[in-house]
């Protein structure tokens, strides 16, 4: 028999935290919070950003040694089969439309705790 799964504590960065804390995700904010279980992290990036896209940020985490297990959720307001295809190929774990909140959270939270069992 497996423990139970470890909670899924989601740090959320900009102006995101008030509508994902609807969905009943614990949220903290570093470095006062910081969990003192063993911590599981993902990454939830935008595909449109100023300085460098999510299709190459992926690409690049996916590259580093360290990193390149990290989960990544592509999150975009561009929702086409192009993109899709874009971040398969650089390895994006998921992709959900703008918006879609609560298929955010529970698509990373989904990701972790799938990593955790294998």
């Amino acid at each position: 028999m497996q423990a139970p799964a470890a909670p899924v504590s989601t740090y959320v960065a900009q102006n995101r935290q008030n509508r994902i804390d609807r969905y009943g995700h614990e949220l903290f904010s570093p470095p006062t919070g910081w969990p003192t279980a063993p911590v599981r992290c993902g990454v939830i990036s935008d595909v449109e950003m100023p300085r460098m896209d999510g299709f190459t940020l992926t690409r690049n985490i996916r590259e580093h040694p360290v990193l390149k297990d990290v989960p990544i959720v592509l999150f975009s307001s561009i929702v086409s089969r192009d993109n899709e295809k874009k971040g398969e190929q650089v390895g994006a774990d998921a992709q959900i439309a703008k918006g879609n909140y609560r298929d955010l959270v529970a698509t990373l939270a989904g990701i972790i705790r799938q990593r955790d069992h294998r």
